[in-house]
């Protein structure tokens, strides 16, 4: 009888410690689906005219970089012959926000807080009609993900 409430409090035990540590790898694993989720609705999304997609882009972490939270961030770099005035209209009535890329700013702020480049861009030396499209999103959980703290 004895035994049987060792066991019984051993498999209690397990599952307590199993229920506690489970979020800090489900969380993460659901935030990186749903940033190649927001990666592929970017991939989709209207292109303005004259437009070609070069690279995305997509990762989770601390975005602003104030900590204690995770956000979701998705990013896709082009290259258009439109005039930059087109291009920031064209993005301006999206949920999308759009840089210009160029020699210095090969990168957002949002980039360099989760440590992400585009490659393309460390290849070239004439950055006209470059520009880096980038969508952020709320994560699945910003507490059991680790990467926003």
């Amino acid at each position: 009888m004895v035994e049987r409430y060792k066991n019984l409090l051993r498999t209690m035990l397990i599952l307590t410690i199993i229920i506690m540590i489970a979020p800090f790898f489900i969380f993460p694993f659901m935030n990186n689906i749903k940033a190649k989720r927001l990666a592929n609705e970017l991939l989709c999304s209207k292109l303005p005219d004259q437009t070609e997609i070069i690279e995305v882009l997509s990762g989770c972490g601390n975005v602003s970089g104030t900590g204690n939270s995770t956000r979701i961030w998705a990013g896709m770099l082009i290259k258009t012959r439109l005039p930059d005035i087109d291009v920031f209209e064209f993005y301006k009535k999206t949920r999308a926000g759009v840089q210009k890329a160029d020699s210095r700013e090969k990168d957002t702020l949002t980039m360099g807080n989760l440590g992400k480049t585009f490659l393309h861009l460390s290849d070239i030396n004439e950055f006209d009609g470059y520009y880096i499209v980038e969508w952020v999103d709320d994560a699945v959980s910003s507490y059991f993900d680790l990467r926003g703290h």
